[in-house]
């Protein structure tokens, strides 16, 4: 079913059956708030101290470089068509991970446990339509990227699920079926805790004391205040499983249309704007591309994707919870 109302006088929606709810929020970009186990009240996503403001407030004398961690709560939004930092493509700006989560987006019920989102980007000429329906325990999301132009564009795509809340702990465990990581070494970032650059196999990575560090196990809340990100640049298979003693959270795609992974880990965050040492979370995130410093390096590296005049590009995504 389908349940609508207002928080800050923002439109939110909960899809739900008997074991999960979703809250989406189409007017923030598509943002899926909260994936919820209905049975055990367990909350999967992470969500932040800020409230829920409309976006155009927020909008309001900002610079779009920086207007993701002003409107940053958390949850799983999406990327379209600049996975990444500040860049800049023939003149257009892009500025960190534009536009899709920006715009809002129009709901429609069609079914009773089934719904489809769709944007018209403003930058670029794209439409976005996607199906999310909820099938017993599992979330099902069917996507489609249509070029309105008789252009061929570059694109960088990302879904970008933060997790934190109930799921995130010290005995919490990421499963990956990889091979290479490669450690972030472009962005500026002083409160990394690992060694910038490393490159190693996965689950393993050095810090910056060069001490291995076991990527598929997560640090004590409070235990340090650092900030890092990896890229998992050689995927066996389009999976990833996180799971906290007895409830997990499992993500099957298309390896063929995403075939990375940027892995953001901010424990603490590190002192200073914009976390200043509140967030304890975990990003898996399922991108077409990389590096993080965005589109333009992406087309120089040849991992950024085309899409062709007039052509529209289909992928699916499926989310499954877990409980033993």
């Amino acid at each position: 079913m389908l349940k609508k109302y207002k928080i800050n006088g923002i439109e939110m929606y909960d899809l739900l059956n008997d074991e999960i709810s979703i809250t989406i929020i189409p007017e923030y970009g598509s943002l899926i708030s909260s994936i919820k186990y209905i049975p055990e009240n367990f909350e999967f996503l992470y969500k932040h101290y800020k409230p829920l403001i409309k976006l155009e407030y927020v909008r309001e004398g900002f610079q779009v470089n920086d207007l993701l961690n002003l409107m940053f709560t958390g949850g799983y939004f999406e990327v379209l068509p600049n996975a990444g930092y500040l860049t800049e493509i023939n003149g257009l700006n892009f500025g960190l991970h534009d536009e899709t989560p920006y715009l809002p987006w129009i709901l429609k019920k069609i079914g009773e446990y089934k719904i489809e989102l769709t944007c018209i980007l403003l930058k670029y000429p794209l439409k976005v339509k996607k199906i999310i329906e909820l099938q017993k325990n599992n979330i099902l999301i069917k996507e489609n990227v249509e070029n309105l132009s008789d252009e061929s564009l570059y694109f960088s795509w990302l879904h970008h699920p933060t997790f934190g809340s109930n799921i995130l702990s010290a005995d919490t465990q990421l499963e990956i079926d990889a091979e290479d990581l490669i450690v972030d070494d472009s962005l500026e970032n002083i409160h990394n805790y690992l060694m910038k650059g490393y490159h190693g196999k996965w689950p393993f990575a050095k810090s910056k004391d060069e001490k291995y560090v076991d990527l598929s196990k997560y640090p004590e809340k409070n235990s340090m205040n650092n900030n890092d990100l990896i890229y998992i640049t050689k995927l066996n298979k389009g999976y990833f499983y996180l799971k906290n003693k007895k409830l997990g959270i499992k993500f099957y795609w298309d390896k063929k249309t995403f075939p990375y992974l940027w892995i953001w880990r901010p424990i603490g965050g590190g002192p200073g704007y914009p976390w200043y040492g509140t967030i304890y979370a975990t990003s898996i995130e399922i991108t077409s591309s990389f590096p993080a410093t965005g589109l333009r390096d992406q087309i120089k590296l040849g991992n950024a994707k085309i899409i062709n005049k007039k052509e529209n590009l289909e992928t699916e995504l499926k989310i499954e919870i877990t409980y033993s």
